[in-house]
């Protein structure tokens, strides 16, 4: 982490600048605060490529596709501004170093440390290319060691760079030459193959610290990569046989990512899969994270009172009539209650501040045993962009002894109490508004509007991932929900 300087901006969209990840050849990368109170990762292109009217074609039609992948071994695409002065993209922040800084700070990684980074790697570029894209950059500069396992970072940003720059008519290659693909440096076509041989190239530097087709020169490296070979004596035995057949030099002598977690034969990294020296500086990025967070995101005490269930609301559909919400306003050591009341009438804000009443307004003192805790004010209660758009997959009632169902759900902007979503049941056609309820970061609770169809009277939506965990009560229904493109 590295403290802001007098040309990074305090503030990119919604987004508030806390801090300096990173730059390179496209961008600088910035800590942001989302509106939710979670942390991305703000990527903010040079200005050389904002002028271009080529890349910000291409950047809208990669950051769209690549809002789709998958981000259980990537870092998720959450929001980007394609039409701003200067186009950025932001990601779920993944505290932890890149594999190119960790294995120069602290040496090769061991052997099974590097299958388990080959299998989540390799996880992460088969969503990639499902998606439609080619990452075209991937290497030890763009994979982050997390605490849970290895994120791939910047894809779908390297093309629209490439095109900036007229990478097909010139045979330019971004990033470190070392890691590209014969047919990349040569300015073929490029295919998902070209990301398979990038992978090895990553896989060799992880295993044994060094670059595979390094020479003394940029231009001796790129002939040695394009006709000469990798020395896979270097590597333990276990990954000969994996890293060797992703570097062929023919791009269908590779093998797909399906077969190549064949060959990797382990699962993808998890848990505490690195070594202690890592494990602790992960430790240390994800705390300085936090810091900085608390001090620009301080959270305000209130008092909750527990809201009736839903089946109690009255008959008129959107509003929280009948709903008991205590809000204690704290201010130095004196504390007054907001309340809401049947048939819509409360005090505002402003009333609570000032000590006036609504005439026929009553107030409802918190439970005896309530205790003040954290939670969003009301204006920051509003859905995560993370989660806005459409979702769908399939949910397994409680026990999983029924029958699954497919669902549909389309989340809009909206704040606390307002109509935010809609779900449908594909098999039934059964078709419910929902009600946000609460939010907390990355994750919401929302009430249908009427009839449940079925699926539930609350329902938890968590972004987890890139995908929506979808867990429901009232009755149980559990899945996972992926977004749906466009």
């Amino acid at each position: 982490m590295q403290p802001l300087t007098t040309a990074d901006p305090r503030s990119v969209d919604r987004y508030r600048v806390l801090g300096r990840l990173g730059a390179g050849g496209m961008g600088r990368v910035l800590l942001a605060l989302a509106p939710d109170g979670g942390l991305v990762a703000v990527k903010l292109v040079h200005q050389q490529f904002a002028d271009d009217d080529r890349f910000r074609r291409r950047f809208r039609t990669e950051v769209a596709a690549a809002c789709s992948v998958d981000g259980a071994w990537t870092a998720a695409v959450v929001d980007a501004g394609p039409a701003a002065p200067v186009p950025w993209l932001a990601t779920a922040y993944v505290p932890g170093p890149t594999l190119d800084s960790a294995v120069r700070r602290f040496g090769p990684l061991g052997e099974d440390v590097v299958l388990g980074l080959a299998a989540g790697l390799t996880a992460a570029l088969r969503e990639i290319h499902r998606a439609g894209l080619i990452h075209r950059d991937l290497k030890p500069g763009n994979v982050l060691l997390a605490a849970d396992g290895p994120r791939v970072i910047d894809f779908g940003i390297t093309r629209a760079v490439e095109e900036s720059r007229g990478v097909t008519a010139t045979g330019f290659v971004i990033g470190s030459p070392g890691f590209a693909a014969p047919e990349h440096v040569q300015g073929r076509e490029l295919t998902i193959a070209a990301d398979v041989f990038s992978l090895g190239a990553t896989l060799f530097f992880a295993a044994t610290g060094r670059e595979p087709f390094r020479e003394a020169s940029t231009a001796a490296t790129l002939f040695r990569l394009v006709h000469g070979e990798a020395d896979l004596q270097l590597l333990p035995s276990r990954l000969r046989a994996v890293i060797g057949a992703c570097l062929a030099k023919e791009p269908e002598q590779r093998p797909t990512t399906e077969r190549l977690l064949g060959l990797i034969g382990v699962q993808p990294a998890r848990g505490a899969w690195l070594p202690q020296p890592l494990r602790d500086l992960i430790r240390r990025q994800g705390a300085d994270a936090a810091a900085l967070r608390a001090a620009a995101h301080p959270p305000r005490p209130t008092l909750i009172a527990p809201v009736p269930s839903p089946r109690r609301r009255s008959p008129r559909r959107g509003l929280w009539t009948g709903a008991a919400v205590a809000l204690a306003l704290v201010t130095g050591t004196a504390g007054v209650a907001l309340t809401g009341v049947p048939g819509g009438l409360g005090r505002t804000t402003a009333e609570a501040t000032t000590g006036t009443t609504t005439p026929g307004a009553t107030t409802t003192p918190p439970v005896a045993d309530e205790r003040p805790v954290t939670r969003p004010s009301l204006e920051q209660m509003t859905v995560p962009m993370g989660l806005i758009g459409t979702w769908s997959g399939t949910v397994v009632p409680d026990g999983s002894g029924g029958t699954p169902q497919a669902i549909r759900i389309t989340l809009v902007d909206g704040a606390h109490g307002e109509r935010v979503g809609r779900l449908t049941t594909t098999r039934t056609g059964c078709t419910v508004d929902l009600v946000l309820r609460s939010v907390r970061v990355g994750r919401i609770t929302v009430e249908p509007d009427g009839d449940d169809c079925g699926t539930g009277t609350s329902t938890v939506l968590e972004l987890r991932d890139g995908q929506v965990r979808h867990r429901s009560s009232d009755p149980l229904w559990e899945g996972t929900l992926r977004r749906v493109p466009g």
